[in-house]
């Protein structure tokens, strides 16, 4: 930093568009950081930098039966998607990443080694719980709270046709407020994919059978009042969930919880297709029009499917409930805190054909300038801002 050169830190090598790739600069690659500590009273964790969410997933169940509510892949660097303040299957139940982050250790721009807590640096301490990309250091150890792990997942998957996407979005988010109570235990989305795909998944962590009547009527609720659908229910185990979020079905991660301490499995290493681009929109009313509903349908059902099929994903996550909006908006650098839900969208292809790299970049930034017409122009993660159409970036 010294000599002007731009210095770059990564974990897991995720970030949105390259950035953990540092062009022009210097990659600090922060994978050997591997400690793991935890205070056995308070179950608050000491973790290094280098983890990615499925070692220290795996590290924290395995060892302490413990958990935190960070994202889902494993090949996640956590260090990101704690300092973005992101979220997770265990947000409603335990709130964002970074809301749990008591202390840090970091390293600054002279190269001297700093410690932080509320009491020793309260303003860097915010910085880091959501400052994302923008922290003015490089984290080496993050000191946060933890929970018991989930064991038992019960999970209730509805499939519709495309046709019915409109009805079932508008319906899921009319629905929201209750299943983001922390008391249903329950986590809940809405996927889209370009090729004719429409699903509606659920899970209950851990319930007792007076939650799992509650969440499968709830559910239910949901797919009768949208019609055209197909549900069914299933049990599995917290590390099946992460290997399937992983991409265990797809054959990229082998079936066995082991295998997310592997950096090298899963969909960022093994993922059949290697380019992308990122956006994603918060919305901060419950109250969904109908011409922003048949904007992100248009956008994503179009005439793409056809010469670019499984080429844009959408993904559709709950940003509420009181483990979020009770923590007072000035104690983190994030600032989603009155979110709704998030519309998050991924184009993909084939690194390869530039001819499909252009058609899928204009096709994004098309479909980002036509939703910033219906949505606020904030973004998923706060580093993500900068780069959509509305924030003059995406250039």
């Amino acid at each position: 930093a010294a000599q002007g050169v731009q210095a770059c830190a990564r974990a897991g090598a995720h970030g949105f568009e390259n950035a953990a790739g540092c062009s022009g600069g210097v990659a600090i690659d922060l994978q050997d950081l591997q400690n793991l500590t935890v205070e056995s009273a308070s179950k608050v964790a000491h973790f290094g930098a280098g983890h990615t969410l499925g070692q220290l997933y795996y590290k924290l169940q395995t060892k302490y039966d413990l958990v935190v509510p960070g994202g889902a892949e494993s090949g996640v660097g956590a260090s990101g998607l704690f300092l973005g303040c992101g979220r997770g299957m265990l947000t409603q139940l335990h709130g964002l990443a970074c809301d749990t982050i008591q202390g840090i250790r970091y390293v600054d721009a002279s190269g001297k080694v700093l410690e932080v807590d509320a009491e020793t640096d309260p303003d860097m301490l915010w910085m880091a719980k959501g400052g994302g990309g923008e922290f003015p250091g490089i984290v080496t150890e993050f000191i946060v709270q933890a929970f018991p792990a989930p064991h038992m997942l019960h999970a209730r998957d509805c499939t519709f046709p495309p046709e019915k996407a409109k009805a079932l979005i508008k319906t899921w988010v009319s629905h929201l407020p209750e299943m983001s109570d922390p008391v249903h235990q329950m986590f809940t989305h809405i996927t889209m994919w370009n090729s004719m795909y429409v699903n509606f998944p659920s899970l209950c962590f851990d319930c007792t059978p007076e939650q799992v009547e509650w969440f499968e009527a709830k559910v239910n609720e949901i797919a009768d009042a949208v019609g055209g659908g197909t549900c069914h229910s299933f049990g599995h185990g917290w590390f099946d969930q992460l290997l399937f979020e992983a991409g265990r079905d797809r054959g990229v991660i082998e079936n066995k919880a082991e295998a997310l301490m592997d950096r090298n499995q899963g969909y960022g290493a093994n993922g059949p297709v290697r380019a992308s681009k990122n956006g994603g929109y918060l919305a901060d009313s419950y109250d969904v029009s109908d011409e922003m509903l048949d904007t992100l349908t248009n956008w994503t059902f179009g005439d793409r499917r056809e010469n670019y099929p499984w080429s844009l994903l959408v993904l559709i996550y709950n940003m509420a409930g009181p483990k979020i909006t009770d923590v007072p908006a000035s104690s983190a650098a994030y600032g989603g805190r009155d979110a709704k839900f998030v519309v998050h969208f991924k184009h993909q292809w084939n690194e390869e054909s530039l001819t499909t790299h252009n058609d899928l970049m204009k096709h994004h930034h098309d479909m980002s300038v036509a939703l910033e017409r219906h949505m606020p122009c904030k973004s998923f993660y706060n580093y993500m801002n900068g780069d959509m159409p509305c924030a003059n970036g995406d250039r």
